[in-house]
């Protein structure tokens, strides 16, 4: 009896912890509803069951079958190593010193192929100069050779025409020296006849050689195939004669085997010298050009090198497929109120990284004056790419991709292809499911509200920011060329604050209009955008949940209706300082209304001209007299 007391003891306190754990998980997987009536003092009654309490029973039983599905999940991808993407690093600086052993090597080399050259010029001259040699020889001789020949032909012509003299007189009359060419004509000629013969003989020769050489090797291949086949049947005759050998028993190491023609391929295969792969050669920003994830990172590091007293880094998480979230923070004194800018949370929306990129270059270094006084009376926390994994796959591989890049494991048809990715601008804890969407559809929410990492871990770097000085939230946008307000997920309702963020977004659209006659329009989303209503969206969530008392997503313009995303890149600058203009026009504008540090005006310089023209004298009517001009010395 006491052992059974002090277990129910003991399993009361266990129970209770229970309770309270599933209590908390209830909480926190359940959707806050808005305007849900609070039931007080309802009274409990024990063991009469009451009708309604069924369907409950069985909703509560499919909530909890779905928590523990979910929770399964989470333990195998626990369970499992997360992958890490990272950029690879640039080549490191080099040092003054190193620098100069450098351009010695690159002398030494220049030099070494310099003289190289020079000799290979030189050789190649040398045998040029000895094959010209041989060359006018072999002219000189075959001049010579022709010139002998003209001769003879003329001796001949004169000798023909001249009346033939008798024998007698002929034989008198012949010199000695003709008698000895004609000798050492015949001579020439037998000799020719000779070489002849004797050319022709050792053709012969060395044909039958040929011939006799070609039919030993013929009867030495015949006699080794056939010493090769009689080898390989008293080789099979053996075999069959030998026993055949038992194996190993009871413990018996059996005898070697011989290694298989597999074994000896991979033994004779030498390792392969795995080459590195060279740093690669980032571009450097102008805004010419749409930069890769790894060509933004780089710049953010230069950028944080060069100007470490104000700019700082922040890292945000991992993506799904490990790539890091990074951000730059630009504080430039202490005690200010923040500002947050995400952007490309939609993958093919290229023009908003760019943009942002922009918008902490002319922060750091521009000279203009409101641009410096609003970049010193707040801290900007700007992210420039915030969906790495879809940002990655629509630059290589598919241009108008918008989600992330998760395989969905919640699809209804089996049988259909695996879809990939959540909109992540739609998993935000804030009225998440009110508008439901399939999941292989471009604005499918997630299974549940802040179901993807990203969204997540944002949620969680939003609160490590000191509370109450995050006061404006922007989410940047592709192509719609608005101003939105909240709500996104209704039209019947709006915030409290409507009119402030409405005076807020109209500053922003007259910034934007003087310097390129560039009009946006302003209102809440669910109103102005072509998208209808839709909820879960970061504005709505900073706004509804955070608390942040200017949340406005900036739809930047885009090409036209029918290829709206794909902004040409001659546009980059003319719509990133437009969007600064903005920017200037807006937190100008949240100053005023008291929510951060009201920004001064800057002193407004009255411009003279560097040269005044003469006034001209006015003309005379006809009929007045002239006035002379009063002498100096008269005085009155």
């Amino acid at each position: 009896m006491e052992n059974a007391e002090q277990n129910t003891k003991e399993g009361a306190p266990q129970k209770e912890d229970a309770a309270k754990e599933e209590g908390a998980q209830k909480e926190e997987g359940a959707p806050k509803e808005e305007g849900a009536p609070k039931e007080e003092g309802a009274p409990k009654e024990e063991g009469a069951p009451k009708k309604e309490d069924a369907p409950e029973k069985e909703a509560a039983s499919k909530e909890g079958a779905e928590k523990k599905a979910e929770e399964e999940v989470e333990g195998e991808d626990k369970g499992k190593k997360k992958p890490v993407i990272d950029c690879p690093k640039p080549e490191p600086k080099k040092t003054l010193k190193e620098l100069q052993k450098e351009s010695e090597r690159r002398e030494k080399e220049r030099e070494e192929k310099r003289k190289e050259k020079e000799k290979v010029e030189k050789e190649k001259e040398e045998k040029e100069q000895e094959e010209r040699e041989k060359e006018r020889k072999r002219r000189r001789e075959r001049d010579k050779k022709r010139k002998e020949r003209r001769e003879k032909m003329k001796a001949k012509e004169s000798a023909g025409k001249e009346e033939p003299p008798s024998k007698e007189a002929a034989d008198k009359k012949k010199p000695v020296k003709q008698e000895a060419v004609d000798k050492k004509e015949a001579v020439d000629k037998k000799e020719a006849v000779d070489k002849k013969e004797a050319v022709d003989k050792k053709e012969a020769v060395d044909k039958k050689e040929a011939v006799d050489k070609k039919e030993a090797k013929e009867a030495v291949d015949k006699k080794e195939a056939v010493d090769k086949k009689e080898a390989v049947d008293k080789k099979e005759a053996v075999d069959k004669q030998k026993p055949v050998k038992k194996e190993a028993v009871d413990g018996q190491k059996p005898g070697k085997q011989e290694p298989s023609k597999k074994e000896k391929k991979k033994k004779g295969k030498k390792k392969k010298i795995v080459k590195k792969e060279p740093p690669p050669d980032y571009r450097r920003l102008d805004w010419t050009f749409y930069p890769t994830l790894c060509e933004i990172y780089n710049w953010m590091d230069v950028i944080v090198e060069k100007c470490s007293k104000v700019v700082t880094k922040f890292e945000i998480g991992r993506s799904h497929e490990g790539r890091l979230i990074r951000g730059l923070k630009i504080s430039f004194k202490t005690g200010n109120k923040a500002i947050f800018i995400e952007s490309n949370i939609h993958a093919r929306e290229w023009i908003t990284s760019s943009a942002a990129t922009c918008i902490v270059m002319e922060l750091l270094f521009s000279k203009d004056p409101d641009v410096r006084r609003i970049a010193a009376g707040i801290d900007w926390y700007i992210v420039p790419v915030f969906n790495v994994d879809g940002f990655v796959f629509s630059r290589e591989k598919e241009r108008l991709w918008r989600k992330s890049r998760r395989p969905l494991k919640e699809q209804k048809t089996p049988g259909s292809p695996e879809c990939i990715g959540v909109d992540l601008n739609r998993n935000f804890n804030h009225q998440w499911g009110v508008i439901k969407n399939e999941p292989c559809t471009d604005q499918y929410g997630g299974s549940k509200a802040e179901s993807e990492p990203e969204v997540k871990q944002l949620a969680q770097f939003i609160d490590t920011i000191p509370q109450d000085t995050l006061k404006i939230y922007i989410a940047l946008h592709a192509a719609g060329q608005a101003v939105i307000t909240p709500w996104a997920y209704t039209k019947k309702e709006q915030p409290k604050d409507h009119k402030q963020l409405m005076q807020v977004a109209e500053a922003f659209v007259e910034a934007v209009y003087p310097r390129f006659r560039t009009r946006y329009v302003c209102g809440p989303a669910a109103e102005i955008l072509n998208a209808g209503e839709f909820c879960g969206t970061s504005t709505d969530w900073a706004y509804g949940v955070k608390n942040i008392p200017i949340s406005l997503g900036i739809e930047l313009p885009g090409k036209g209706r029918y290829k709206p995303f794909e902004l040409p890149t001659e546009s980059i600058l003319r719509v990133s300082i437009e969007l600064l203009d903005g920017l200037v026009g807006m937190i100008k504008a949240v100053g005023k209304l008291g929510f951060i540090e009201k920004i001064p005006e800057p002193p407004k310089k009255e411009i003279k001209p560097k040269y005044e023209r003469p006034k001209k004298a006015p003309k005379k009517k006809e009929g007045e007299a002239e006035e002379k001009p009063k002498p100096k010395w008269v005085t009155h």
